[in-house]
């Protein structure tokens, strides 16, 4: 079904919340609630009266709208009561980031923004489904079986298999004894108490025809107008020029397989073709890819991300494999960067007379560009490098097809709807941003060397273009000069607009030329400054840039999710800072600024400086050279990978963590249970302890016992 929100019960694997899914009905802006963990009574007189309820007391008459121009609204923003305010400021100093972005003419209760809340800090969980909990405990009985094998100590193989299976048929399969030992714990009831106030929270925002999803740019949750939103789903879609309306939509009328491998044999032989289309088309990925959208509260007026996650669809194996073809000769041009590093180790050091930069952005790339012009132009581009010989060339041909694949099955659904995308690259598949790459690398070759003859240089990472120009041996005469700089890469894309048929614009998004001056490209600060100490006098300082719309919402430490997941990004953030910072005095503000955005999270001011210190400016040196980060100040990476002593288990994180949190909690809380007449093994360790170690004392308590 169509994602039009995304706070999800069973949880969230990435580091952005996710709210409940709702599914739009096929001819209306109305949707049907779906929520694992309760059921909704319909009809019931209570449940109506609350609804109502809630209902009138978000329509009071004489009540505020909510601004537009307000990009966000938090819960500390929202009227308290009196014994509200009289709580220590320690209880208030936790942000809730619930934004609100309705025209509607509607109070929203402060229940709304606490709950939602809980969603964005990642707690919201929900009691498991058989089927969760049978699929959780088959990895877990997975990884304790691998470990068993690895491990040469572990002689009663067959023991700890009996183990497993006692606990399988016992615990995991027998619902009442499910329902008696989990559903009973406090910890279990806490959650369901959470699921009771998510479900007041959908009977608000449906009876008042409003839904909640993701901003764009981690901006967290916000609270839109239903209508807004299909809305602004629909006009995407109702481009004529790019989609076209599928009805009566079967995957198995497109004959998927026939169609691959009779374009195949053009190129090859049967058999090659047959072999190549069984390893391309999965016949079990038949899962439509449905498009949803995160609202962007950094536009005026607000606008809609489309985003479109293909992950089971018939065409991504294809995908995979040309993006396997393809994806080294995008690596072949310097101009075409990877991330930011690659940027910071052209600048190192920087030093000029004058500099002018200017940065543009390609408006709509991946809409833009025509699939029959992307496959002619890659073509061309190979032919022109000798990639494409007469040798190889039964091979291009394939991967041509491979392409004309994934365009021919490009197919998206919203709102009950099936649309095909008959231009442009398609949205969601990984060849996508190689695609477009080449295609823009085709056009850059014609005038890239033009540019560099007047000693421009150009660089573009997907469709973000920055130009730059240094003078290193001569100041420029004056201003005059400098904007007919900027004018002439302003030129340049003028050109690239022409060579593409007018397919492609390009939208100036910065410009400087001098001292204090800076553009914003990526993440990157890219600032002009004085330095009286050199003989030329400019300098490029370059430094983290941090757009003012971005709250820093980090995953709240007080979670269901391991440790490492939790504050193992710590370290890789950090030395994101130290890469980007030209100066140690740009790094040392900005590790200040991130540690405060962490301290307001509620992490660990210890653990924080711990995983902080692991890398110093020191190293910026190294790490630019792609040196590996270190695990300990002593590099401890280097111990011997082969042994397992850090091994541990972990559990798909689909709404039964609390259950099985990992192997340890199972032979400790469940193994006592099972009727051995010989002896009991006990609790053994306290979780957290690696799986290795509790498997050796099982070992132990099972010296000599055979199980019935």
């Amino acid at each position: 079904a169509p994602q039009t929100s995304q706070l999800s019960s069973e949880g969230s694997e990435g580091p952005s919340s996710q709210t409940p899914h709702s599914q739009p009905e096929k001819e209306t802006g109305r949707t049907t609630k779906r929520f694992i963990g309760f059921k909704k009574t319909e009809g019931s007189e209570t449940a109506s009266r609350k609804r109502i309820g809630q209902k009138i007391e978000g329509r009071k008459e004489g009540s505020k709208a909510a601004d537009p121009e307000i990009p966000r609204t938090e819960a500390s923003q929202v009227k308290r009561s009196a014994k509200q305010k009289s709580r220590p400021a320690k209880f208030q100093s936790k942000k809730v980031f619930v934004n609100v972005a309705s025209q509607q003419n509607i109070v929203i209760p402060s229940y709304v923004f606490s709950t939602l809340n809980l969603g964005a800090n990642f707690q919201i969980i929900s009691p498991p489904s058989l089927q969760s909990r049978r699929e959780s405990w088959k990895g877990v009985a997975k990884e304790i079986k691998e470990i068993v094998r690895e491990d040469n100590s572990f002689t009663k193989e067959n023991s700890f298999n009996n183990i497993l299976e006692a606990v399988n048929f016992v615990m995991i399969n027998n619902e009442s004894y499910f329902n008696k030992t989990v559903a009973s714990s406090s910890r279990f009831r806490h959650a369901v108490k959470i699921n009771k106030l998510v479900q007041n929270v959908f009977d608000f925002l449906n009876d008042n025809e409003l839904m909640c999803i993701l901003a764009d740019k981690n901006l967290g949750l916000t609270i839109i107008d239903k209508s807004w939103y299909f809305e602004n789903m629909l006009k995407h879609f109702n481009r004529t020029d790019v989609f076209e309306l599928c009805e009566g939509f079967d995957l198995q009328q497109l004959h998927v397989s026939a169609w691959l491998q009779s374009h195949l044999r053009k190129y090859c032989s049967i058999k090659s073709s047959l072999d190549l289309t069984l390893a391309i088309i999965d016949p079990h990925a038949q899962n439509l890819p449905q498009a949803y959208g995160l609202i962007k509260l950094h536009k005026t007026p607000y606008k809609l991300r489309i985003i479109t996650p293909v992950v089971e669809w018939v065409n991504v194996k294809a995908a995979v494999e040309v993006v396997r073809r393809l994806g080294d000769y995008v690596k072949l041009f310097n101009h075409v960067l990877a991330n930011s590093s690659d940027l910071v180790r052209e600048f190192q050091g920087l030093m000029s007379y004058d500099f002018v930069l200017a940065s543009f952005d390609v408006s709509d790339m991946y809409n833009s560009i025509g699939q029959e012009d992307c496959l002619r132009r890659i073509e061309v581009l190979a032919k022109d490098h000798g990639w494409w010989t007469d040798k190889n060339e039964p091979y291009w041909r394939q991967t041509m097809v491979l392409i004309e694949f994934v365009f021919h099955t490009s197919y998206v659904g919203f709102g009950g709807r099936v649309f095909k995308q008959k231009r442009g690259l398609p949205m969601g598949s990984p060849l996508s941003p190689v695609l477009a790459n080449l295609y823009m690398v085709q056009l850059e070759d014609v005038c890239i060397s033009s540019m560099r003859q007047k000693g421009i240089f150009y660089y573009r990472y997907l469709d973000d273009v920055l130009f730059f120009y240094s003078s290193l041996y001569a100041p420029m005469e004056n201003d005059r000069a400098k904007f007919r700089m900027a004018e002439r890469m302003a030129h340049f894309c003028k050109l690239l607009t022409t060579f593409s048929d007018d397919s492609i614009t390009f939208e100036r998004t910065g410009e400087a030329h001098n001292p204090g001056q800076y553009v914003d490209y990526l993440d990157l600060k890219l600032e002009i400054s004085l330095d009286n100490r050199m003989e030329r006098n400019k300098v490029l300082r370059l430094s983290v840039y941090d757009k003012p719309t971005n709250l820093h919402i980090y995953t709240d430490p007080s979670t269901f999710y391991p440790f490492h997941y939790i504050y193992n990004w710590i370290q890789g953030e950090n030395i994101r800072l130290i890469r980007n910072s030209s100066t140690s005095t740009a790094y040392d503000q900005s590790l200040l600024d991130f540690k405060k955005f962490l301290h307001r999270r509620a992490y660990g001011q210890d653990l924080v400086e711990k995983f902080c210190s692991l890398n110093y400016y020191g190293d910026r040196c190294e790490l630019l050279d792609g040196a590996k980060p270190h695990k300990t100040r002593n590099n401890a990476r280097d111990i011997n990978q082969d042994n397992h002593r850090n091994r541990y288990i972990t559990v798909r994180n689909n709404g039964s963590r609390p259950l099985l949190t990992s192997a340890i909690h199972v032979v400790d809380s469940f193994v006592n249970t099972l009727e051995i007449s010989e002896r009991q093994l006990v609790p053994v360790v306290s979780r957290g302890k690696s799986i290795v170690s509790v498997m050796n004392q099982a070992k132990k308590n099972l010296a000599g016992y055979q199980p019935q």
